[in-house]
């Protein structure tokens, strides 16, 4: 799940202050990962595309 937070701040007695917050992203769509329980390698790094996301991952594992 993604959700992605804007916020406004303001300067208030010395410190900031969240003014206001704005919350983007669809929180409705989930990823399921299944990790298979066989061989597994280390390696330097992994990236997985798919339609809409690249997942990128340096010094992983990778299962077999």
């Amino acid at each position: 799940m993604l959700e992605i937070w804007h916020v406004g701040l303001r300067r208030e007695g010395g410190r900031w202050i969240i003014a206001a917050k704005e919350l983007t992203g669809n929180t409705q769509k989930l990823y399921k990962v299944r990790i298979p329980s066989g061989r597994a390698e280390r390696a330097a790094r992994v990236e997985i595309r798919h339609q809409d996301i690249v997942l990128i991952f340096e010094d992983a594992w990778v299962f077999l």
